[in-house]
């Protein structure tokens, strides 16, 4: 296994956990969209699904969460890993 696919495998490991991905989203979605949602009800969903024209998608981690008009609103995360800093 390579480092990146290492380093990819430990953050979906860690981001599938429903306490640490409330934390983390929590912590970086935007206050107006976070308003919006309730993360107490945070649901891991599948990583690939089907578009209604029937092309195949993937994403890293899709969750899935309650809007507070008792509807349901999906975020995906992609993860890159890299060896440096952006910031």
């Amino acid at each position: 296994m390579t480092k990146q696919l290492k380093h990819d495998s430990l953050a979906k490991t860690i981001m599938s956990d429903p306490v640490a991905a409330q934390e983390f989203l929590e912590y970086y979605l935007p206050m107006n969209f976070k308003s919006l949602i309730d993360l107490s009800q945070i649901k891991v969903e599948q990583e690939s699904y089907i578009e209604e024209s029937l092309k195949k998608k993937y994403s890293d981690i899709v969750y899935r969460v309650a809007t507070k008009k008792h509807g349901n609103a999906f975020i995906y995360i992609l993860i890159e890993a890299q060896s440096t800093v952006d910031y």
